[in-house]
């Protein structure tokens, strides 16, 4: 609705000056016998700039690769032990004797996009006349992209042990070595290594190796088993450990110490260590290397170790499986986009010596928000 203020004309005109004050839209009835007027308004205040867009999350880091077993006897014996297998995202596996390799972090995300500059504010009108809008605010920023994910770290190499620098004599016990159907004669385990940790986050551990003896005399070897390497969701399972030993089992692949599981999805299984008599260390019985990882965060597994004689001969070297690798972190989320800056009001805009119709009613638009419209006349 107007607000109107009439004022006498200071030369005593028929018509007195005055004015009306629109904030709204609204309808202006022109007083008999005003002829001229002059208009003074503004649009609407401008539309705030849009934020901009956050920018994408950075690529996970690649898994790391499964430590190798440590075992390095002397040639010309076979069995070295065994690598650890690649992780899922191209680490490599530790070729013995080392540690698997860790995982290569990811690369920073992409950024966003910056958003769009606020539209001009809506324009007021009157007597055919246009009072522009305040313009628009500036557009947000466009958000970092995040950084990328760190890499999982390798296994870790598995450690070793020497039993004795004099093994006792192989007479002690008959060769060929028992066969496999006696079945109620048991050892304990004598010595072990330690075990070896999984690699960061998530791999399995490599299990211990370990001799077993009786009468004095070490008569079977279980090497340690290579742990499984992290899923990019799950951890990776520890080395098998059997800490006795059935000599009627020792012909059964069940009483091998077998290689972990891989954590799922995609980790790579530990390698299963080298089990035999100690008459034979010349002879593979069975170790595996660790397995790749089949998915780009997840680790490989750790290799199983070997067993065999070492430069202080007749000492003998057993080995712990390889730690299996660790699992790549996933990216860190991009950076939220920046906000958009704020419309600016409108400046007012005066036009003078408009004409209108004295006694006709005046449409009157005013821009919401901020717009406005002010008619005045002089007496005439």
């Amino acid at each position: 609705m107007p607000i109107g203020a009439s004022k006498v004309g200071a030369l005593g005109g028929l018509v007195p000056g005055g004015s009306v004050t629109f904030n709204a839209s609204g309808t202006w009835d022109v007083p008999p016998g005003v002829k001229v007027v002059s208009a003074t308004g503004k649009g609407a205040a401008g539309n705030p700039g849009n934020p901009g867009n956050a920018g994408s999350a950075g690529n996970p880091g690649a898994g790391g690769g499964g430590g190798s077993s440590s075992t390095l006897p002397i040639s010309p014996a076979p069995n070295t032990g065994a690598s650890g297998g690649a992780g899922g995202g191209g680490a490599s596996g530790g070729t013995i004797p080392a540690s698997g390799t860790t995982g290569a972090t990811g690369n920073t995300g992409s950024a966003g996009s910056a958003g769009n500059p606020g539209n001009t504010g809506p324009s007021s009108s009157a007597l055919g006349q246009n009072f522009v809008g305040g313009a628009g605010g500036n557009a947000g920023a466009a958000g970092n992209g995040g950084p990328g994910g760190a890499g999982g770290n390798g296994g870790p190499l598995g450690a070793t042990l020497v039993t004795i620098n004099s093994v006792p004599a192989v007479p002690q016990i008959p060769l060929p070595v028992p066969p496999c159907n006696l079945s109620n004669t048991f050892f304990n385990v004598q010595g072990q290594t330690s075990t070896t940790p999984g690699g960061t986050a998530g791999g399995g551990a490599g299990s211990s190796g370990k001799y077993f003896q009786r009468f004095g005399c070490v008569i079977w070897i279980r090497a340690g088993a290579g742990g499984g390497g992290a899923g990019e969701t799950n951890n990776g399972s520890g080395g098998n450990s059997i800490n006795t030993f059935t000599v009627g089992l020792r012909c059964n692949p069940n009483t091998f110490q077998n290689g972990g599981a891989g954590g799922t999805p995609g980790g790579g299984a530990g390698g299963r260590g080298w089990m035999g008599p100690v008459q034979n260390p010349f002879v593979n019985f069975g170790y595996q290397d660790g397995f790749a990882g089949t998915a780009t965060r997840a680790g490989g597994g750790g290799g199983g170790a070997g067993f065999g004689p070492t430069t202080t001969n007749p000492g003998q070297q057993i080995g712990a499986g390889g730690g299996g690798g660790g699992r790549g972190a996933a990216g860190n989320p991009g950076g939220a986009g920046g906000t958009g800056g704020t419309g600016a009001a409108a400046n007012p805009t005066t036009f003078n010596c408009v004409p209108v119709t004295p006694g006709s009613p005046t449409p009157i638009t005013v821009a919401s928000p901020g717009g406005q419209i002010v008619i005045s006349w002089n007496p005439q």
